[in-house]
């Protein structure tokens, strides 16, 4: 007699064998659209900005399509010396390009020779900070790495360097500054940063973090270790069971959800349930993280020594 293989020998005797008919429905759902209001209001009391502008006497933002905007408002005066108001557009969906004025640094300087036009004279402007917690003109795009060790930064502007600055390092930590330098300027300005001494990695224990919560099925920490006398700090990802790693790179996005048919025990590996059941039918919903996730699914007709059959369940495959 023909051997059944070894995912059906095992279920087979427990199972009986019929035809099972499911109906299923499907419900249709109607959304209703509100009109979106694409006339200036005022901001609500709890919303944000979503522009950066760089006046020195901004005006009151206002509201198109539910989006709060800044503005520097109509005058000339509502700018820093060397700076100049300019007209900009902002994309609010439903309502368009909405318009509102920032300031921008004057590009030349007059020379006073009538006979050569106006000159650049890079590095030989006195900078300073002209506002708090906002990039400089140009990096609103940019992500402006944090300050290890510090609680509390903020944003400063110098020249055309945009940085952060710590108002509070963390227990453990001293106070510590760094000289930034900016092409535009003549002078100089400091950084606050926060450093902890060490002589080996157990000096750093304290700022190693327990694993995050998943996020797209990735999970990271902080490493804390002794790097030339200062403890350093690195970050480490990982993928969760159910989720496989992609490739070697530290972002959160390289892990992609286990495929229906696999499963994926330990965050790396994907693992076909046909193969490794020896059942070719054998499959499993994604996102499976153990062999116990693999079923031979109902309702379909398979065939063995015995004839012809069809399971009336989904049978889970038992090691």
């Amino acid at each position: 007699m023909q051997k059944t293989n070894l995912f059906l020998s095992r279920i087979l005797p427990k199972i009986n064998v019929g035809l099972v008919s499911v109906i299923s429905g499907c419900v249709l759902a109607s959304n209703a659209i509100a009109a979106t209001n694409c006339s200036p209001t005022a901001c609500t009391v709890d919303s944000s900005v979503v522009n950066f502008v760089s006046c020195r006497l901004s005006a009151q933002s206002f509201a198109v399509g539910g989006v709060c905007i800044a503005t520097c408002g109509e005058s000339e005066a509502a700018c820093y010396d060397n700076y100049h108001l300019v007209t900009k557009t902002y994309y609010v969906s439903g309502c368009g390009d909405i318009e509102y004025t920032d300031c921008e640094p004057d590009e030349d300087i007059d020379d006073g020779d009538d006979t050569g036009g106006d000159i650049d004279t890079p590095g030989t402007k006195l900078c300073f900070f002209p506002f708090d917690n906002a990039p400089c003109v140009g990096d609103e795009s940019l992500l402006f790495k944090s300050i290890n060790g510090c609680e509390t930064e903020k944003l400063r502007c110098f020249g055309t360097t945009t940085f952060n600055t710590c108002t509070k390092c963390k227990e453990g930590y001293t106070d510590t500054t760094k000289t930034i330098t900016d092409p535009d300027c003549s002078n100089t300005t400091s950084q606050n940063t926060c450093s902890m001494p060490c002589t080996e990695d157990s000096d750093c224990e304290a700022l190693t973090t327990d694993w995050s919560s998943p996020l797209n099925g990735a999970q990271s920490r902080t490493i804390g270790s002794c790097f030339f006398g200062q403890c350093e700090t690195t970050q480490e990802t990982r993928c969760i069971p159910g989720y496989y790693k992609l490739n070697n790179k530290p972002v959160l996005a390289t892990c992609s959800k286990c495929e229906a048919g696999y499963y994926c025990p330990d965050g790396t590996s994907k693992l076909s349930c046909a193969e490794k059941t020896g059942d070719s039918p054998a499959t499993s919903p994604a996102g499976s993280d153990s062999i116990s996730k693999c079923y031979v699914p109902a309702n379909k007709t398979y065939q063995n020594s015995t004839g012809q059959f069809e399971f009336s369940m989904d049978c889970y495959y038992k090691q």
